[in-house]
């Protein structure tokens, strides 16, 4: 069965769909436009290792920003150490990351992402351009995560549910 429109009609319809396209590309230009100014996540004062210190796995919340990034270094070869489960931190020349090894440290510096070997992943890494820069206080200890198994430490440190608790 074949339908037919008025001239009328389909005029409206084509005005409506390119009026309806302009608004979307207008849309999405101020998107674009706005997302250079984008809001940055605030280091947190209260942090669990101290004020103006963020637990190692929050660093892709604070990437172009210096930060404190402590955590335990589960990883240490060549010149690059794993500080908590995905901080890559990239030592001095002439430093042997494997003397941090299983040991609780702070790094300051510039949240960067950088592409893994292989995947297109991106993770977060810290250049540290001079020991300085790693703190290996003995008195640091791994805080006590103070949210429940189904919950999850936001970084402003309060707990957030992501799914039932049993």
């Amino acid at each position: 069965m074949r339908m037919f429109f008025s001239r009328a009609t389909v005029t409206i319809r084509r005005k409506a769909l390119l009026v309806s396209g302009i608004v979307g590309l207008l849309t999405g230009l101020v998107a674009v436009g706005s997302s250079s100014h984008a809001q940055t996540t605030p280091v947190p004062m209260n942090g669990p290792f101290g004020p103006g210190k963020i637990d190692a796995s929050l660093a892709p919340n604070f990437v172009n920003q210096h930060v404190s990034a402590c955590g335990r270094v589960t990883s240490a070869k060549g010149n690059i150490m794993l500080v908590g489960s995905n901080l890559w931190v990239f030592t001095p020349h002439g430093v042997d990351p494997t003397q941090y090894y299983n040991r609780v440290i702070c790094v300051s510096g510039s949240v960067t992402l950088r592409d893994a070997a292989s995947g297109g992943i991106r993770v977060p890494s810290i250049d540290a351009t001079s020991t300085d820069q790693i703190d290996t206080d003995p008195n640091t200890v791994m805080p006590q995560n103070r949210c429940r198994p189904c919950e999850k430490q936001q970084p402003d440190g309060t707990c957030r549910r992501f799914r039932a608790c049993t």
